[in-house]
């Protein structure tokens, strides 16, 4: 299959960008890219590994690496039953977005919040909110993949 092949040639290269001293920014991205990738798959041991190297390489300023470790490492939560901690780091790493406008971002934490919620069968009028929300950032963005996104 192909796929397996290219997180395994993602992974030798977050390896080798780590250990040249790279910018901070490129492994810190990739880990947690990765880490979603893994998730997606179904490889949630590998994915949290990855949330773990992106949690330590990742600056305390840098929003968007802190809210995708905190959104992928959230899903593992809620997977293993650990709903208190899973639901309070979706809504920290959707809070964190609030004032940005990085839009495919917001959306993404928003749907991953919502989704959270109907797993750990905290459905309801918060998570109609979130989807809401993800909705109508989706419809005020020209760009194709927020809308691609919410529908998804």
């Amino acid at each position: 299959m192909f796929r397996p092949r290219i997180m395994l040639v993602a992974a030798a290269i977050l390896t080798a960008v780590s250990a040249t001293g790279a910018p901070k920014e490129a492994p810190v991205d990739l880990a947690g890219l990765l880490a979603r990738a893994l998730w997606l798959q179904g490889r949630p041991d590998e994915a949290e590994d990855h949330t773990v190297l992106a949690e330590e390489l990742a600056d305390p300023d840098d929003v968007d690496a802190q809210v995708n470790w905190r959104c992928v490492q959230a899903q593992i939560l809620a997977a293993r039953g650990e709903g208190d901690a899973a639901e309070k780091l979706a809504r920290g790493a959707v809070e964190l977005l609030e004032s940005t406008d990085a839009t495919i971002l917001q959306i993404e934490a928003l749907l991953d919040l919502a989704e959270i919620l109907d797993r750990l069968d905290r459905p309801g009028a918060e998570e109609a909110r979130s989807r809401a929300h993800a909705l109508a950032l989706a419809k005020q963005s020209d760009v194709l993949v927020a809308r691609v996104l919410v529908r998804a």
